[in-house]
């Protein structure tokens, strides 16, 4: 798998006493890390409601994708528009 990551690298970044930690708390899981997480907006329920109430209240898609560092196809997903022409 491409995008698999080495234990023991996984492990020489965050550390033997964090690695050990991830190890007895999620083994056997899938660990996903997202490529773009936002720190400003880490919950992705709560950033897709403030999405939504900024499309609702006039804000434009691409404003929002500008706003969000997201794509505007991401953001009809969000939106849950059917046609995404506007």
């Amino acid at each position: 798998m491409a995008n698999m990551v080495d234990l023991e690298a996984f492990k020489q970044i965050i550390g033997e006493q964090l690695f050990q930690e991830v190890v007895n708390k999620l083994a056997g899981m899938n660990l996903y890390i997202p490529k773009n997480i936002d720190c400003k907006y880490p919950n992705r329920v709560k950033r897709n409601e403030q999405i939504r109430f900024d499309y609702h209240t006039g804000m434009s898609v691409q404003d929002i994708a500008s706003k969000y560092s997201l794509g505007t196809s991401r953001l009809y997903d969000i939106l849950e528009f059917k046609n995404r022409t506007l």
